[in-house]
């Protein structure tokens, strides 16, 4: 889950009375435009106090300009270094604009200045969160071992003391538990976030996947069959319950399901499962519309060959593996 601090938290609530340089920058923005604003608020720069350093990192922020948060953060912070709000600004404005060592560890200073600041303010954490998430992603896609989970493990388990028990927090637990196959912890959590919020598929999905890795494939097989009775057009609970057939090699089952859902993965899936049960045009046809999109496909082109070859459909086998080294070329 991506988490935006710009639509998180309202830190744009002002105190009033609103001064005259502030009222007047709204009306220039609500006449003219936000860069208008933004040009009258820094040529009285002097001027400004929080209430109108809060008003331009607003704009700015509509405006992408991270550069210019990083400034008005500093402003603000010279007249309190122990501002989370700004802190938070400013760790943000830096993983946003700078890629490089030196800058992303100072985003990341900033974002724990603003927890030490304030312990309660929220945005900082899932800020953090989501920068090592996408470390993590990155060491995923290179098919590396997470670094980060312990890490962030930590963040909401201090949210959770600090501002009390909230969903998104269990949910947080549940994935990075199931993650780590601490499976007895991930049960705990995720039967918790899915107890406090009913709607959270991606919980109960979880919970299913920590079933299985446990063991427990009743209850594995009962956690999804619920989530999809509950969420039929769900892709994510579909595609979820069909893989789970379709890893226990119930073909009928795993068709039926795939074919239920329109992703690319719920078509690679229903294509597979169709070789499975000899429905070699369903299956073919499938194949070729992947292909068209993209080769990465081909690999399951070839084991779908490899079926019709296991299966004496020599033809089909044939024209499989020529879709499979054709595929998107």
């Amino acid at each position: 889950m991506t988490v935006s601090f710009w639509f998180a938290v309202n830190v744009y609530a002002l105190r009033r009375p609103a001064s005259e340089l502030l009222t007047s920058a709204e009306k220039i923005q609500s006449a003219e435009g936000d860069q208008k604003s933004i040009e009258f608020l820094w040529k009285n720069s002097e001027k400004m106090d929080r209430q109108e350093l809060l008003f331009l990192a607003k704009l700015l922020v509509k405006q992408k300009n991270y550069k210019d948060i990083i400034k008005v953060s500093e402003l603000a912070l010279a007249k309190k270094p122990e501002d989370a709000e700004f802190l938070t600004f400013q760790g943000k404005a830096y993983l946003e604009s700078f890629k490089d060592k030196k800058r992303l560890e100072k985003a990341q200073e900033s974002l724990r200045a603003a927890i030490t600041a304030n312990p309660k303010f929220e945005p900082a954490y899932l800020i953090l969160d989501d920068y090592y998430d996408r470390q993590d992603q990155i060491s995923r896609n290179l098919k590396k071992p997470l670094r980060f989970l312990q890490t962030r493990r930590q963040l909401f388990e201090d949210l959770i003391v600090e501002r009390g028990p909230q969903p998104l927090y269990f949910a947080k637990l549940c994935e990075f538990d199931t993650i780590d196959g601490l499976n007895t912890q991930a049960i705990q959590n995720c039967k918790k976030a899915t107890e406090m919020d009913k709607a959270d598929i991606r919980s109960q999905l979880n919970l299913a996947q920590a079933y299985t890795q446990s063991g427990e494939a009743a209850s594995a097989l009962s956690t999804l069959q619920t989530t999809f009775t509950n969420n039929k057009k769900s892709e994510e609970a579909t595609f979820a319950i069909a893989e789970y057939y379709e890893n226990q090699k119930n073909y009928i089952e795993a068709y039926a399901h795939f074919k239920m859902c329109e992703s690319d993965r719920c078509l690679r899936g229903y294509a597979t499962s169709s070789a499975q049960l000899k429905k070699w045009q369903e299956s073919f046809e499938s194949f070729q519309k992947l292909c068209k999109k993209h080769r990465k496909w081909s690999g399951d082109v070839r084991k779908a060959s490899q079926t019709a070859k296991e299966l004496e459909a020599g033809d089909w086998e044939q024209k499989l593996l020529e879709l499979s080294l054709n595929c998107n070329i």
